[in-house]
């Protein structure tokens, strides 16, 4: 994952935007791509601040984040899924039932599909694209149906005839569309497992339905006896300990982010760009709240498309150049590297186990997966 700073929540925490490399688990929904025709549309911002807008945010185009080494990169992400479902087929050939591999998707397909929002302080990219809103929703990534209060949207997207049928998308899609009801189900218990949830068992185990409470609310919920959950246990030694460590290091990323949020000198310019944001009668606490109330007004019919892309340029654009001209991205990440090096020194142990486990899941799914000689996977 590559992490932007896209504002802060209640508690200021940043809330970081994912530039993902998605390596999809077998549950995710498959989103057909839609290839849609988009209008390019350029607007002015009112009284937009005088600044140089060839100017890149520096600090931004190589920093990818703290703790980077328990991340997967492009290439190991795409051994594990690729290891992940040939233990699937395995498993399910096994049981009985036929199982299509799916490909991998990649960084620029999935970037088709999830278009990644503009970096803040991109004040080009903001001008053209806003803060990507109007432009998820064109693509079919966010409707006005994603919010406990929308309302239905007369706005019609108009797609080519190129779009890819489910089956397309999910190669085994056809193979559960012919099958009896009760074929279907057992095809996707021998997937899943049975996911009753009174078979729920400790969450300190290998039982038969897991249940993990997430930190921050929720649970992840899963059966051990699936060919899912079989398929990551050959890889990962235990698939709980997978989902534990998932969460540790989120909570790692966290902590650092905590840190950073709280730091003097960020703090400091964060107050600089409200007032700079004050200045052009937005007023916004922390960057991305201007976003976040664009998308509430069209979730709630007060925007149709069209309006609030020409609002979100707008706003966007004045954002993109407060950010930079008071270096906000960029004090934000040397707060979070000053942070990280306090974390990696209190946490040592835990970043080298988290790192440690994640290298020997890398050796198991390369028996899988294999990868050319070349490609240095640790």
């Amino acid at each position: 994952f590559v992490y932007y700073l896209s504002g802060t929540d209640r508690d200021d925490v940043p809330v970081m935007s994912e530039a993902k490399i998605q390596s999809k688990t077998l549950s995710d929904a498959h989103k057909p791509p839609r290839e849609i025709e988009q209008k390019n549309v350029m607007l002015e911002p009112e009284a937009e601040p005088e600044l140089n807008t060839e100017k890149q945010v520096s600090s931004q185009n190589d920093y990818t984040g703290p703790l980077r080494e328990l991340a997967p990169t492009d290439v190991q992400s795409q051994v594990l899924y690729e290891a992940e479902e040939a233990l699937v087929k395995t498993c399910m050939n096994e049981r009985g039932f036929e199982y299509i591999t799916n490909p991998y998707v990649t960084k620029a397909e999935q970037e088709k599909l999830e278009p990644i929002p503009p970096k803040p302080g991109d004040i080009e990219a903001a001008r053209r694209r806003g803060y990507g809103i109007a432009e998820s929703i064109e693509l079919g990534v966010l409707s006005n149906g994603d919010s406990n209060d929308s309302v239905n949207s007369s706005k019609e997207i108009e797609t080519e005839n190129t779009v890819k049928t489910d089956s397309e998308a999910d190669p085994n899609a056809d193979l559960l569309a012919n099958m009896s009801p009760a074929q279907q189900q057992a095809w996707n218990a021998a997937f899943f497992g049975d996911m009753d949830r009174d078979n729920v068992e400790s969450s300190s185990v290998e039982g038969s339905i897991i249940a993990v409470e997430i930190p921050s609310g929720g649970e992840i919920l899963w059966d051990s006896n699936s060919c899912l959950s079989n398929a990551r246990r050959e890889i990962y030694d235990s698939s709980l300990k997978q989902v534990q460590n998932q969460i540790a290091t989120q909570a790692l990323v966290n902590k650092i982010a905590t840190a950073a949020s709280q730091d003097t000198e960020y703090q400091g310019a964060l107050e600089e760009w409200r007032s700079c944001m004050l200045s052009h009668d937005l007023s916004y606490q922390n960057p991305g709240e201007a976003a976040a109330d664009l998308q509430r007004e069209y979730s709630e019919g007060k925007l149709d498309v069209d309006a609030l892309q020409r609002k979100e340029i707008q706003y966007a654009s004045i954002e993109a150049a407060c950010i930079q001209q008071y270096s906000v991205v960029d004090t934000y990440i040397t707060s979070e590297q000053r942070a990280e090096e306090k974390i990696r020194k209190t946490e040592a142990e835990q970043i080298n186990d988290l790192h440690a486990d994640l290298q020997k899941a890398l050796t198991l799914a390369e028996r899988y997966a294999p990868h050319p000689d070349e490609v240095n996977l640790q």
